[in-house]
């Protein structure tokens, strides 16, 4: 595959503390004699990286993404049937709320938690659950497993993957 030098940036990784250090010093690269753009934060494959890979604007705007979704569940729970229900859960908000979960599971784990408590509302809205209703038996009857597990499902397949 051949870099096409008008679309090709770079982005240097690490630690905040080092990239601040890294900031004084200017590093200029060439592609086919095209000086190539530094990304201080980019959008690929529709994750968020940025240069500490912190996840943090990813998962934001995932939550963001999710939230609207949930809301167009919300809004039409009352007509439809609880299989619907999950129909719809699995075709508009599981694809997202899983997508590449083993690259962003490494975020911090509060914004991990904004992702659970979206999860857990959609679990309510399915199974018409009050707002007090804990999750841990919805999700059992739903078969599905809270957010958390399913990072560390994937690592794990991932990890096996890489090492067997």
């Amino acid at each position: 595959m051949v870099a096409h030098p008008e679309k090709t940036k770079y982005m240097i990784i690490g630690i905040r503390q080092k990239l601040s250090r890294c900031e004084e010093c200017a590093l200029t690269l060439f592609l086919d004699d095209r000086k190539l753009e530094q990304a201080h934060e980019e959008r690929l494959l529709s994750l968020d990286i940025d240069p500490t890979l912190s996840w943090s604007n990813h998962v934001t705007n995932l939550r963001k993404n999710l939230l609207k979704r949930v809301a167009v569940l919300a809004r039409i729970k009352k007509f439809l049937p609880i299989k619907y229900r999950i129909i719809l859960f699995n075709a508009s908000i599981k694809p997202i709320l899983e997508y590449c979960v083993s690259v962003w599971a490494s975020c911090n784990a509060g914004l991990l938690a904004d992702i659970f408590k979206v999860q857990k509302r959609s679990a309510r809205l399915i199974l018409d659950a009050p707002f007090q209703a804990r999750t841990l038996p919805l999700f059992y009857k739903l078969g599905w497993l809270p957010i958390n597990h399913i990072c560390i499902e994937r690592r794990l397949i991932l990890f096996k993957k890489i090492f067997w």
